[in-house]
């Protein structure tokens, strides 16, 4: 038997890939859910996610995802709002320190 300790998203999917190749595994988790860093949070302002949002869809994520049942969801138009137009390109927040300090000065220069 495996003992993988953690259920985020990197011992739970070692965990399927495991019991696919016929070994018997058993997750520990030491808090109340599983999922690790990702997750959502209701505040009173709204939903807040927590961790990563989202991964790359790759074939392997995609057929993993078909291997567990689970159906892959597309961006809302929400999720654009964490994305920015600076310079003429698509910015995502937060920046490096260097690309805040040029957005900054770039702001400054057309006031």
């Amino acid at each position: 038997m495996i003992t993988i300790l953690g259920a985020g998203f990197a011992g739970l999917t070692l965990a399927k890939e495991l019991q696919d190749l016929g070994l018997e595994v058993v997750v520990l988790e030491k808090s109340d859910r599983a999922g690790g860093l990702i997750g959502t949070r209701r505040l009173a302002s709204g939903l807040v996610e927590k961790g990563a949002p989202s991964f790359n869809r790759t074939k392997k994520v995609e057929s993993l995802l078909e291997d567990l049942n689970l159906n892959s969801l597309e961006p809302s138009r929400f999720s654009k709002k964490r994305l920015f137009f600076s310079q003429g390109r698509l910015q995502s927040w937060p920046l490096g320190i260097f690309e805040t300090a040029n957005l900054i000065f770039h702001y400054l220069k057309s006031k």
